[in-house]
């Protein structure tokens, strides 16, 4: 069990890991690249509010998803530069990115321990919503602007469950 003592050091050091991952992948992507320079930001800043309660994951399951992490990272970087001059491209990014954000969000909710897990079922159901659209998006049977206003509920509803 983590002590209040050790919170604000647990969280920073797994933020620290979280967006080196992230950088790192981005810098092999390469300065050429600028859109997926721009999905690795956008990508960072999001994963930076996912995990902003980090530390209330035990070590095993986050060791796990750092490890998911990563394998979804490179994954992200192989389509960039699969993809990066088609007309897709965007879209690739964007469900690469969004369901490594959506991992996130399922993480964070399945390993809370802040006493509020009634409360977050709601935002459960909603990430639940947003992995469905997030297929639905990728076959062309829904808008991006759908897939993120969905992603942005999930978002507004977890910061007010803090």
């Amino acid at each position: 069990m983590v002590t209040d003592e050790q919170t604000p050091r647990l969280r920073a050091s797994r933020l620290a890991h979280v967006g080196e991952l992230v950088a790192v992948v981005r810098d092999k992507v390469g300065a050429g690249h600028f859109r997926g320079r721009d999905v690795f930001h956008e990508l960072w800043h999001r994963l930076r509010l996912v995990h902003d309660t980090c530390e209330q994951v035990d070590e095993k399951a986050w060791t796990e998803y750092v490890v998911r992490l990563d394998r979804g990272l490179d994954a992200l970087a192989y389509e960039l530069a699969r993809v990066s001059e088609a007309p897709s491209a965007d879209t690739v990014l964007h469900v690469h990115a969004t369901r490594l954000e959506i991992e996130g969000w399922a993480l964070r909710l399945d390993h809370a321990r802040d006493g509020v897990r009634h409360a977050q079922l709601t935002t459960r159901r909603l990430v639940e919503r947003a992995e469905r659209n997030l297929g639905e998006y990728q076959l062309g049977r829904t808008t991006r602007d759908d897939l993120d206003r969905i992603m942005d509920e999930v978002r507004d509803t977890a910061r007010v469950q803090q």
